[in-house]
């Protein structure tokens, strides 16, 4: 074979997987998608640009009721976000985040200077701060 890049593929039995799917994944999972269903986030696509907004409710933005969903279920205390971005998701997820709870959101980006960021000052409260750093350069050591 006279390739300039291969990466091999796989094909593998699960039997025997000790990380399959346990009772309580899949009733986080159905609970999540049933209150995914009631989850109303018509005031997130108001904060962004109009070709971000439209996408907030529809494919392919339908994660961010499931992400909301899942804190409502979870009721957690704190939640990390990797890659603030525009900010929709952390916005969605902040709207139904427990009195008392908080999100840490990492971007290599300030939220000030993403494009089409819908996010303003007055989010950043108790519940939610933006820490500015590149995973990448912590991990291997660079400057």
């Amino acid at each position: 074979m006279n390739v300039r890049h291969i990466l091999p593929s796989y094909v593998l039995s699960l039997d025997g997987e000790p990380f399959c799917p346990n009772q309580r994944l899949i009733d986080l999972g159905l609970a999540s998608a049933y209150h995914a269903s009631k989850i109303d986030l018509q005031v997130i696509p108001q904060l962004f640009p109009e070709d971000t907004a439209r996408f907030i409710n529809v494919w392919p933005g339908e994660h961010y009721r499931l992400l909301a969903a899942v804190v409502l279920v979870l009721k957690p205390e704190f939640i990390v976000e990797i890659g603030t971005a525009t900010g929709a998701s952390c916005l969605s997820m902040k709207k139904y985040l427990s009195h008392g709870g908080k999100i840490t959101t990492h971007d290599v980006i300030p939220w000030n200077k993403y494009p089409g960021s819908g996010l303003k000052c007055t989010d950043f409260d108790s519940q939610l701060e933006q820490r500015v750093i590149d995973f990448n350069k912590q991990r291997t050591g660079a400057s």
